[in-house]
């Protein structure tokens, strides 16, 4: 009886342990990664974007710094755009890498590890901690198809020659008419910038939007030095929003939609004026 006792004891002992260990594993945050390739086939000589995607519970402090990938044997290899959002109680970073292959077939991504630092994070504004850790991407391939159009272009160049030539001739003629519509397009094309960045701050995606504004300043920064110190600014927030998994107060996102507005709406004058002095 004795002995029985034991024995039921030892079993109620060892489960509650388990179960212990089990619980305590439930807690730990889990970091996944998945890699997102494109579900068609791409072209030799053309970009194919993959997707890196970072996920976290949203309770937990981490920071996604920037990947570094190398070019693989069978061609070229970039990271091109970041961005962070909330997808209920999960953050989620996504990373665009632009591979280009200079062969057909099907090519194997080359090895990604993402660095991380989570934990207890730096004040707003400073970015000299260094990743705690790296998290590896499983692996993933992308197929790329032979370029039809290349080879065309190749057999049919002297056809692409006339049709060049022709083109050029027809541009000649009408080079004065579209001196005018020239400016226009210029005005166009700032605010299409603008309403491209409104577009990004209602869907949430402050990174893109910020992106979209530092191009507005950019371009902006020609015609007036007033955009050079607003794009110093956005310089700094870009890398904070898109790495650093800051959003941004409503006033500071309404003050630089504000500014920008102001120094677009004198891009007409400007260019009439410069046309004018041109002339």
């Amino acid at each position: 009886m004795l002995r029985l006792h034991l024995n039921i004891a030892s079993v109620a002992f060892f489960t509650l342990f388990f179960l212990a260990q089990s619980v305590q594993g439930e807690g730990e945050p889990a970091r996944s990664c998945k890699v997102i390739p494109p579900t068609e086939p791409g072209r030799v000589g053309a970009p194919v974007l993959v997707e890196y995607q970072v996920r976290w519970p949203s309770g937990e402090s981490c920071a996604v710094f920037p990947l570094t990938v190398d070019d693989p044997a069978w061609g070229a290899a970039r990271l091109v755009s970041s961005r962070m959002e909330q997808e209920g109680d999960q953050m989620v970073s996504t990373q665009t890498v632009e591979y280009t292959a200079g062969t057909p077939g099907t090519h194997a991504l080359p090895p990604v590890k993402i660095p991380l630092a989570c934990g207890t994070l730096p004040p707003v504004g400073r970015f000299e901690q260094a990743p705690s850790e790296y998290l590896e991407a499983p692996s993933a391939s992308i197929t790329v198809r032979s370029d039809l159009a290349g080879k065309m272009l190749v057999w049919g160049a002297p056809l692409a020659g006339l049709v060049a030539a022709l083109a050029a001739i027809g541009l000649f003629y009408r080079g004065r008419k579209k001196a005018s519509a020239a400016d226009k397009e210029d005005v166009v094309d700032f605010a299409g910038l603008l309403h491209t960045a409104r577009r990004h701050r209602l869907d949430g995606n402050f990174y893109a939007c910020y992106r979209q504004l530092l191009d507005l300043c950019r371009l902006l920064s020609e015609h007036t030095p007033a955009a050079v110190e607003i794009a110093s600014r956005l310089e700094r927030r870009v890398q904070e929003v898109g790495f650093g998994g800051v959003r941004p107060p409503e006033d500071e996102v309404e003050g630089f939609f504000r500014d920008l507005e102001r120094l677009t709406a004198q891009m007409p004058k400007i260019s009439h004026d410069t046309k004018e002095k041109l002339s």
